[in-house]
């Protein structure tokens, strides 16, 4: 039910023909920095010609919320909506974390990924600068690393005035995005056992020949499809986790992207169980 109200909702937006930050305003009202089940409910009806009851409205926006929040910033409605400047940044976002991560074992042995950040926050305000969000970052080795302007995004994302940003936030955000890829850690140790099997550029083959839309992105059917010419093992329920997982705007597809930068978290993840156990590792590339 909440998948079938967010996708009716997203055709509303649609075919409003507005931009993503025009519809932001619209549906936040007039005192609010963010977008509210209440103010979605009260205000959907006059800018989507659309009616949501808040119930719904809360389930949504709980479930799509890139921290797991009560409410949409621009950042979050923008992805909800496919708006391409910010969803190809959070996915890149999301694929640092998880790589920067795995890659120090991090997935594997529960790391706190608050620390970076509680230690810039020297005076306890909660809150960090531009440069204490760099330095933060920093210290998070994400892999790529985030350039300046793109640590200033990350600021105007998460700052409720006065040009910084609340790192709890931020710290939500990142710690979600590895509770999710925990999630999907089975499916994902099957595809990346098959993908090594076959070698090569095996993953991105079945992924377009599976891709109806040619948008490499991939529903539960085209995913199912995808995964019997890859090999993988995976059956029906760990299909589904997969897609919770990794489904970040709802719209029930899988992205190529964040797959392949799951997989290598996967992998990162695999080399450090098995260096802790004595083991070598390795694997094909997707």
């Amino acid at each position: 039910a909440v998948w079938r109200k967010a996708e009716e909702l997203r055709a509303a937006c649609e075919r409003s023909g507005k931009s993503a930050s025009e519809l932001f305003q619209k549906l936040k009202g007039d005192r609010d920095d963010a977008i509210t089940a209440s103010s979605l409910s009260s205000n959907a009806k006059s800018a989507l010609k659309f009616t949501i009851k808040a119930s719904d409205a809360r389930r949504v926006i709980r479930r799509l919320a890139l921290d797991g929040g009560e409410q949409w910033r621009l950042a979050d409605f923008a992805v909800f909506v496919d708006d391409p400047d910010y969803a190809s940044f959070e996915s890149r976002l999301r694929v640092a974390v998880l790589r920067a991560c795995a890659e120090r074992g991090e997935l594997v042995e529960g790391g706190d990924v608050e620390v970076p950040f509680s230690e810039q926050d020297s005076d306890g305000s909660g809150k960090l600068s531009q440069s204490q969000l760099e330095r933060a970052f920093d210290t998070l080795r994400l892999d790529p690393p985030l350039s300046a302007s793109e640590v200033r995004r990350v600021l105007t994302r998460y700052d409720t005035g006065g040009g910084a940003a609340e790192w709890r936030d931020i710290a939500r955000f990142l710690s979600q995005t590895t509770d999710r890829f925990k999630s999907a850690r089975e499916p994902l140790r099957a595809i990346s056992a098959a993908a090594a099997a076959k070698g090569g550029a095996a993953v991105r083959r079945a992924f377009e020949e599976a891709d109806t839309s040619g948008e490499l992105q991939l529903g539960e059917a085209e995913l199912k499809s995808a995964l019997r010419a890859l090999g993988a093992d995976v059956g029906a329920s760990d299909r589904a986790a997969l897609l919770d997982a990794l489904d970040w705007n709802g719209d029930g597809k899988l992205d190529y992207t964040e797959l392949i930068g799951a997989l290598k978290a996967q992998r990162a993840g695999e080399a450090e169980e098995q260096k802790a156990e004595g083991g070598g590792g390795g694997g094909a590339d997707a």
